[in-house]
């Protein structure tokens, strides 16, 4: 395992930040944080010596916080006097945006790639990989490209400044890191996706919420599961769900549990009812019949629910959701069923 450094410590901190939704935060944020609550803690000499300063000055102008936290009404009633009257106004600076996107749209970065300057840029970087073979030029060029990634950063952080929650309609076009959760994950594992609503619900420890909240937690903490199912598709106590077979999960190899469970179930499916059976994985449900499946795929359709990523998708070695024809799908001349046809196999989808 290759090993960590601080700015690669540094640099990850960024990105966990940008990934909940704050625009602005490093390891340094922290460590201010902790030096203003100790400083309400401890006395100076001993605040100094927790932050290694030789100078006073360096932490009253540069971590303190520029409101004094004095209660100044507890203290002229002798009341007991709080230490955190500045806490709430500290976190409203920390401004979060729900869904910040996490890099530039294909438009702004068109304009980005259109502009003078950046061309500029591009075209030194591209002169140079000639120079390079000829003189020892690599240290310019890394320059160039230095200042090329710091201006495709600034655009991206003046997008995000600027960033105003879409409509519930376009969230479909957002980030796709950020869609992964709510169309894979909570698609494949109910757990996780009860948990994302539970625990930010306010409700008393003893209450139905909450006991669900512990219930989840313990069976993540005891149920590492290395495969993922559908619903519908998921084993009982540990062995295919299917009557007439029974078969333990693990005693098949890993990579081709979830295809034992789907090709088991569906086979179960077509011998009780006598006809076609189609899985659809946009609402994980089994459909009898070729003309209850042209309706299903007409819901679907009606009610937008078409999937903007198109290729099949794999988590946890089971088909979270199933690949489609980018042209079929947006081709309005052709029956529902077709424009919904469902690619399994990464190979059949190409």
């Amino acid at each position: 395992m290759k090993s960590r450094t601080p700015s690669s410590w540094g640099t990850d901190f960024k990105d966990w930040v940008s990934r909940a939704g704050f625009q602005a935060g490093t390891l340094h944020s922290l460590r201010r944080e902790a030096l203003i609550k100790a400083d309400n803690q401890y006395s100076l000499s001993q605040v100094m010596k927790f932050a290694s300063h030789k100078s006073s000055n360096t932490l009253g102008r540069h971590y303190l916080d520029s409101m004094s936290n004095v209660d100044g009404a507890a203290t002229y009633l002798d009341l007991q006097a709080r230490h955190d009257v500045t806490k709430d106004f500290r976190s409203a600076t920390m401004q979060r945006k729900y869904r910040l996107p996490l890099s530039l749209p294909k438009s702004k970065q068109n304009d980005l790639e259109s502009r003078s300057d950046y061309q500029a840029l591009t075209e030194k970087s591209q002169a140079l990989v000639v120079e390079i073979e000829k003189a020892e030029n690599d240290d310019k060029r890394r320059e160039i490209i230095n200042q090329t990634t710091r201006k495709r950063d600034q655009e991206l952080k003046d997008y995000q400044s600027n960033y105003k929650e879409s409509s519930q309609g376009q969230q479909n076009l957002a980030d796709q890191r950020r869609d992964y959760f709510q169309h894979v994950v909570r698609h494949m594992v109910p757990v996780p996706a009860r948990l994302s609503e539970n625990l930010l619900k306010c409700e008393k420890l003893r209450s139905e919420v909450r006991r669900s909240v512990i219930e989840d937690l313990l069976y993540l903490l005891t149920n590492d599961s290395p495969v993922a199912y559908q619903e519908s598709l998921r084993p009982i106590n540990g062995r295919c769900r299917v009557e007439s077979c029974r078969a333990e999960i693990d005693s098949i190899p890993i990579s081709g549990r979830w295809r034992h469970a789907y090709d088991c179930c569906k086979a179960d499916h077509e011998r009780l009812s006598g006809c076609m059976i189609r899985y659809c994985f946009i609402c994980n449900s089994w459909e009898q019949g070729e003309s209850e499946w042209e309706d299903h795929c007409v819901v679907h359709i009606k009610n937008g629910d078409i999937p903007v990523r198109c290729d099949p998708i794999t988590y946890r070695h089971g088909l979270a959701r199933a690949g489609h024809c980018q042209v079929c799908l947006h081709d309005e001349r052709l029956p529902a069923s077709d424009r919904l046809h469902p690619y399994m196999h990464l190979s059949d989808w190409k």
